[in-house]
């Protein structure tokens, strides 16, 4: 059986994934709700323009390939940042494009 386009990615991206978990430590004993926060917001802005290019855009393509409905993060995102720090912060958050 040959990989899906999901296992490909997955395997290609491995590193870079594992850079990130060793960057960004959730799990550290000594983060602050101020850090937490953080890094959401930066997840948001990261998420938000990604997931728009990948469902509705250019590359929609990828949203039936690797079957991203069930794994979308903005509105859980969302959901976190407004509940923390209210939700007129959501459009203060810079979004990559």
């Amino acid at each position: 059986m040959s990989p899906s386009l999901r296992d490909e990615l997955r395997a290609a991206t491995q590193l870079h994934h594992n850079a990130i978990e060793n960057t960004i430590d959730l799990m550290r004993p000594d983060i602050t709700m101020a850090d937490y926060v953080g890094y959401l917001c930066k997840f948001y802005g990261y998420y938000s323009g990604l997931e728009l290019r990948l469902i509705a855009g250019d590359l929609s393509f990828c949203n039936r390939a690797l079957k991203l409905d069930g794994r979308r993060k903005v509105e859980r995102l969302e959901s976190d940042i407004g509940k923390l720090c209210g939700w007129k912060s959501l459009e203060k958050i810079p979004l990559c494009q």
